[in-house]
């Protein structure tokens, strides 16, 4: 979270979305086939660096996206779909049990990564404001 206090204001915030989330699932993928511990350790660091600033930006678009009256509303949308989180822990949990541990941390990373990408891809507005 420092590192994005020494970035200051960032231009190029639907890139920051798409590279974040592309190394987020990526690590994921390379931490479900990794059996070094120090590539293990790589992953789950990139892991942890990029949510604070995927998360940042990703919050800061949703403000510049909302009509001024409107911004409180949205934020409480996002904050009521951010609680649901934790049902993606149950959904890994199934996927785990059904295909293994690998197999359930790479849908993740590729789900997530697609899903990201694809938005970005497919709204015009998200990308002028980004």
């Amino acid at each position: 979270a420092f590192s994005m206090v020494l970035a200051g204001d960032i231009r190029r915030k639907a890139l920051v979305l798409a590279v974040g989330a592309v190394l987020w699932g990526a690590g994921m993928v390379a931490f479900a086939f990794s059996r070094n511990f120090a590539l293990s350790m790589a992953c789950v660091f990139v892991m942890g660096f990029v949510p604070p600033w995927y998360g940042t930006v990703y919050r800061t678009v949703l403000q510049l996206a909302a009509d001024e009256d409107m911004r409180g509303r949205v934020m409480s949308i996002w904050a009521i779909s951010n609680q649901m989180i934790t049902l993606g822990w149950l959904l890994g949990g199934v996927l785990a049990t059904a295909f293994g541990n690998e197999a359930a941390l790479v849908i993740g990373g590729v789900v997530f990564a697609g899903f990201n990408l694809l938005a970005l891809a497919r709204s015009k507005p998200l990308r002028e404001i980004a």
